[in-house]
């Protein structure tokens, strides 16, 4: 994409936030005669932390077009699934941080989404008893959403598993990662890369990437949690 393209930009609403969000063309929000579309996306009941499993809508239908119609929808739930309804149903099966992301496209092309200002849906761990003996993983990451070729630090010392009654870091015996790119990594503080610098590399790179971390404990059990991380491109 050339610097001497236009900029257009959409403004979006999640989780009842007004969020700002930009892809494309110029400061004037015109691709040619063109005006971007809306993207409005709202959270049933302001949903902000949830239970494993537990039901969310996902609503759409307050994105509009000045200069014409939308035609398509597309919803990025952070966790690897999508939607293209307007009115979306979804269950997190795993626990983490999510990233939602919705865009917009109108009937001449036009795409608006909310990248400028994204907001998360956490998704709770279920209740690990001292009898379980199952892990707890966790993930720390300084930054989820970054641009492409920027390389992101890892950190799953956080996570524990019971020990005599307590929680333990040290019986974590290992970590393994899947970055959601078709690359992984093991150990408890991994670095990764996603999309390579400058070129038309960077923006194949942009989008959502469900990052995985599965902590397996010395006895043998684990647990897995997700972070989305949200790749932009290097002139957003």
């Amino acid at each position: 994409m050339k610097e001497n393209m236009n900029k257009f930009s959409s403004l979006a609403i999640v989780g009842l936030l007004m969020l700002s969000g930009c892809l494309g063309i110029g400061d004037d929000g015109v691709i040619g005669d063109n005006l971007n579309p809306q993207a409005v996306a709202v959270v049933s009941s302001g949903q902000k932390v949830v239970d494993l499993g537990e039901a969310i809508q996902f609503d759409a239908s307050g994105s509009s077009d000045d200069d014409g119609s939308i035609v398509s929808y597309l919803w990025d739930f952070g966790d690897g699934t999508q939607s293209t309804n307007k009115l979306a149903n979804h269950k997190y099966l795993n626990p983490g941080e999510y990233i939602i992301s919705l865009s917009v496209t109108d009937d001449k092309g036009a795409v608006g989404n909310n990248d400028r200002k994204l907001s998360y849906v956490t998704v709770l761990h279920p209740e690990v008893s001292s009898s379980s003996n199952l892990p707890y993983a966790l993930i720390s990451v300084k930054s989820s959403v970054i641009r492409a070729g920027s390389e992101i630090e890892f950190n799953g010392n956080g996570s524990w598993a019971w020990l005599d009654g307590s929680p333990s870091t040290a019986e974590i015996q290992s970590c393994s990662w899947d970055f959601g790119d078709g690359n992984t990594a093991t150990g408890s503080i991994v670095k990764h890369t996603f999309g390579s610098s400058g070129g038309f590399s960077s923006y194949s790179s942009v989008g959502s990437y469900p990052v995985k971390l599965t902590a397996y404990s010395s006895g043998g059990s684990f647990d897995v949690v997700y972070q989305t991380i949200r790749v932009l491109s290097e002139e957003f």
